[in-house]
């Protein structure tokens, strides 16, 4: 007897562990979410979770109140913010005793969210006794091919590109995409970046199972200078992601170098030497350029820049420190002109011959050999003009006047071996006028002429005489005319 009550109970748990396993996979498979606190129970039965970006999920709420009396309780939802929003919620139910009520919750998914689960809580209030459950409601946004049944894009994604790049050559990124599944991808994108590339995007499509190589042609600067940088990657199909391993690599310098090419100009009297600088590389060149200079020839010279002047091994050189960027070319101007120098001579020479050719041919001096005083004022002066020839051919007709003031006159007496006048006249404003006639003088010959005046009154203090004058022609027949200068006599 007692064996076969023991049998009867042990078949009781049996069954009952069954059906609570049966119970619990339909709950499971309904996706019931359910929750007690105290005197109610609340279980939420999903009508629809999995929904499209931008649709709405659907909740059945069922409350059950477990207490003797009615009860009214509030209803709110919670972790929505950016991903989801209340599309219809009641805010509380009253609900009669030992008994249940459903009332249904919509949630709709912002069109920005992306694919995944999310989870919306759910917080029931007891509004007599603030006693609480809450339970969490999964909402999954999926693809139009997954809610139909189809395999969701499952890619196996890497990516190459060569550790060092030379700009000046060809380069490529190599994608590789294999597709794991049994299904076809019209389009696959590829997106590129990095901080030297920018960014690229390219379009492909996959086969069932198909393995691709999609190769990427590099297109850099020549001029990009030498850095390092990652290039980074993304693929994107059926609306999944996939990334591949960042890969750094690094622009090389492919051998900066400066070329310098010095070419000489020789013109009239100058000389121009152009120094062409050239940056063949891909960055920045900093050296000193140097040319030899001259002691002599640099009072002469000019450069554009200026330089500096160096001594290397007892060498002066013009020295220049540039920063040269890549394929920037710079000149230096190196200029010797003797040209103002040699107008100089030019000008002096013309000068010179210009006053050798207007200058006098004759030569007339006049000073005062001796003078003698009287009652304290200049009394009698003894003038003599001296008259030469300063070229290499003789010189005829010449003629000199001289003019004594009206506070003089020229004595009749002239001494042995000087020239007497031919005429002596007088004029009414100017005073007397003494001329001589020479006939001809030689080359560099002197003629002497001496004559002396009284003074009418003692003069006191100085006493000045016109400048003498000669007249003569040339070989060509032209009258010319050169004077002395004035004579003054006596003391201040």
């Amino acid at each position: 007897m007692k064996k076969s009550i023991s049998l009867v109970i042990l078949s009781i748990l049996v069954f009952s562990a069954i059906t609570y396993a049966e119970l619990a996979e339909v709950a499971e498979a309904r996706g019931a979410v359910q929750s007690k606190s105290g005197d109610f129970s609340v279980e939420a039965i999903p009508i629809e979770n999995s929904i499209l970006p931008a649709g709405t999920a659907r909740f059945n709420l069922r409350i059950t109140n477990n207490e003797n009396i009615s009860v009214r309780y509030g209803i709110s939802v919670e972790n929505t913010g950016e991903w989801l929003r209340v599309d219809y919620i009641r805010s509380g139910v009253e609900i009669e005793k030992a008994s249940s009520t459903e009332t249904e919750i919509s949630l709709r998914a912002r069109e920005e969210t992306d694919y995944g689960t999310y989870f919306a809580k759910v917080t029931v209030t007891n509004e007599e006794k603030k006693e609480t459950t809450e339970l969490l409601l999964p909402i999954s946004i999926k693809t139009a091919e997954e809610l139909s049944g189809m395999r969701t894009p499952d890619l196996r994604v890497s990516m190459d590109i060569p550790s060092k790049i030379d700009p000046r050559e060809e380069n490529y990124i190599t994608v590789y995409l294999l597709n794991k599944n049994n299904r076809d991808l019209p389009k696959v994108t590829i997106e590129l970046e990095s901080s030297i590339l920018g960014k690229k995007e390219i379009i492909e499509s996959l086969s069932p199972n198909e393995e691709k190589e999609v190769k990427v042609k590099i297109e850099i600067d020549q001029l990009t200078k030498p850095q390092q940088d990652t290039l980074k990657g993304l693929v994107t199909a059926g609306g999944y992601r996939f990334t591949p391993t960042q890969k750094p690599f690094e622009v090389i310098n492919y051998g900066a170098k400066l070329t310098v090419e010095p070419k000489t100009e020789k013109g009239f009297f100058k000389t121009t030497k152009t120094i062409m600088i050239e940056n063949t590389g891909n960055e920045i060149i900093s050296d000193t350029i140097k040319s030899e200079r001259s002691i002599i020839s640099s009072i002469f010279t000019k450069t554009d820049p200026e330089a500096r002047i160096i001594e290397t091994d007892n060498i002066k050189y013009y020295a220049w420190d540039v920063n040269v960027n890549p394929t920037v070319r710079s000149t230096i101007t190196i200029t010797t002109n003797y040209q103002p120098i040699l107008w100089t001579i030019i000008l002096i020479i013309i000068a010179v011959a210009t006053r050798y050719m207007i200058k006098s041919k004759v030569r007339i001096y006049k000073k005062a050999t001796s003078t003698e005083m009287s009652e304290g004022g200049l009394s009698n002066i003894k003038i003599l003009l001296t008259i030469r020839n300063d070229t290499n051919k003789p010189i005829k007709e010449i003629e000199v006047k001289d003019i004594i003031p009206h506070i003089a006159n020229i004595k009749n007496e002239f001494p042995m071996g000087t020239i007497k006048p031919d005429k002596i006249l007088t004029h009414k404003s100017k005073g007397t006028i003494a001329k001589w006639k020479i006939d001809e003088l030689d080359a560099s010959e002197e003629r002497i002429i001496k004559y002396e005046i009284n003074t009418k009154l003692s003069i006191l203090g100085t006493f000045t005489l016109p400048a003498t004058k000669a007249t003569y022609k040339t070989e060509r027949g032209k009258t010319k005319t050169t004077v002395s200068d004035k004579l003054i006599v006596g003391k201040e």
